[in-house]
């Protein structure tokens, strides 16, 4: 019994990637991108330099979306981690890249976990974890950031001054909808934003990309 259950896991897995990769080969014919099953090397070099990378992603990335030049949509990729044990857990993530026309700082901005929200301190385990060499843990002062839900990692001086407000309205707006908390991160030349363990239907592909291009703009109205 236990090896007729597995094949048929195996083979409603098989069935489930193959019907993915039709959704998302429609879902580019669709909005203006181009589909790659296997993105090359050229195409994953845009990636480059991100920290986050570490906790997300285990294995190559595919199932990559890049937008038209002519729009401002995100390139969106799929990145997956095997988690080792009994089962070989496989959780996949979709990740919203953008590329900028100019300079920002580089940060981090995390969603709390459960134990993150109610234990102190850990901040200083994520730094170390991720590498996050000269990036301090930022506490505002004069803006309202949702520090009890997100912790929030820059490097150098000034990051307070260089989030707008609107951007921390728009956060603000999602804890208060009950809306699933994001990760952002900023390598100083790209931003991507993406929700852990999360692999969006079309219609959550749409929701995301029309909110992470609101943040992303926020971002850059100063």
């Amino acid at each position: 019994m236990v090896g007729v259950s597995a094949i048929f896991a195996l083979a409603l897995q098989k069935y489930m990637e193959k019907k993915r990769i039709q959704e998302l080969d429609t879902y580019a014919q669709d909005n203006h991108y181009k589909y790659f099953e296997k993105p090359d090397d050229s195409l994953l070099e845009r990636l480059n330099g991100f920290k986050s990378f570490k906790w997300i992603s285990s294995e190559r990335f595919f199932n990559m979306l890049v937008a038209d030049a002519k729009d401002k949509n995100p390139d969106i990729i799929t990145a997956k981690k095997t988690e080792s044990g009994n089962n070989n857990v496989v959780r996949y993530t979709q990740v919203f890249f953008f590329k900028l026309d100019k300079d920002i700082p580089r940060f981090f901005i995390k969603k709390k976990n459960f134990f993150e929200k109610n234990i102190y301190g850990l901040d200083t385990r994520i730094k170390k974890s991720l590498e996050l060499t000269n990036f301090s843990s930022i506490k505002f002062k004069h803006k309202p950031f949702p520090a009890k839900n997100y912790y929030c990692f820059a490097e150098g001086d000034g990051f307070e001054d260089f989030i707008s407000i609107d951007f921390i309205n728009l956060l603000n707006a999602g804890i208060e909808k009950g809306k699933k908390k994001i990760n952002i991160e900023s390598n100083g030349k790209s931003l991507i934003f993406f929700v852990y363990n999360k692999r969006h239907s079309k219609e959550d592909i749409d929701y995301y990309k029309n909110l992470f291009s609101a943040l992303k703009n926020s971002i850059l109205a100063i």
